[in-house]
């Protein structure tokens, strides 16, 4: 309602008192409430930069929870391929041993059916006679000095069956001789089991030596016990 002119000017050139006293009022009315909209309008400016620090804050630990789960990404990353991989082992290394095992076993009926075939081929052929094999179950020497034992009678094998036999190791060249005199029922190579001599003792007992360097009997020859 006064207009653009300043203050002062419209206070100066008032001629009445009492309209200089009501401008006057008015100014400090309009003063007043000037002040308390700065006032309010430098809470908001305060309150702004307060909520600008707050969301520079919130923005930082939202970075830093990107970058973590990042890290757990990629960590977890990391151990699924390596789960992958293992898995792949375990799977190839299930199948390596699943032909091992089978191999094994074919090894293994061999070896059977050759002792069978040889228990029954020795029936009408029985070996001389000499002092009896039964007595001295137990008692005989081992064939050669005893190495580094990998299998007993009746352990578990690698075939997942029980050894019919006992299994050591011993430096090249050792030498081997028979606990007992016997008859040699088999001297020739077998398949899992190497150079072998089977022995017939009689009596239905055989004594098998397997693995061997060289074979120095042949079949239907004796071989005397070890001195």
């Amino acid at each position: 309602m006064n207009g653009r002119e300043e203050q002062l000017k419209l206070l100066l050139n008032q001629q009445d008192p009492a309209a200089f006293g009501r401008m006057l009022t008015y100014y400090g009315y309009f003063g007043r409430a000037r002040a308390e909209r700065i006032g309010s309008i430098r809470d908001k400016l305060e309150h702004l930069a307060l909520l600008r620090e707050k969301i520079a804050a919130e923005g930082q630990r939202l970075k830093e929870l990107e970058s973590r789960q990042e890290q757990e990404f990629a960590a977890l990353k990391g151990a699924q391929q390596k789960r992958t991989q293992a898995v792949t082992a375990i799977e190839s290394q299930i199948k390596t041993r699943g032909g091992e095992i089978k191999r094994l076993e074919s090894q293994a009926r061999s070896l059977e059916k050759l002792v069978a075939d040889l228990r029954k081929a020795l029936e009408s052929a029985p070996v001389a006679r000499q002092a009896p094999f039964e007595p001295l179950r137990g008692k005989l020497p081992w064939p050669v000095q005893q190495g580094k034992v990998l299998a007993r009678f009746g352990s578990r094998v690698p075939a997942a069956r029980s050894s019919a036999g006992h299994a050591d190791r011993h430096g090249s060249g050792a030498r081997v001789r028979a606990p007992f005199a016997g008859r040699v029922a088999y001297a020739d190579w077998l398949p899992g089991m190497g150079l072998m001599i089977v022995l017939d003792h009689g009596g239905g007992y055989l004594s098998l030596y397997g693995h061997n360097e060289e074979v120095f009997r042949k079949v239907a020859t004796r071989w005397p016990p070890a001195t």
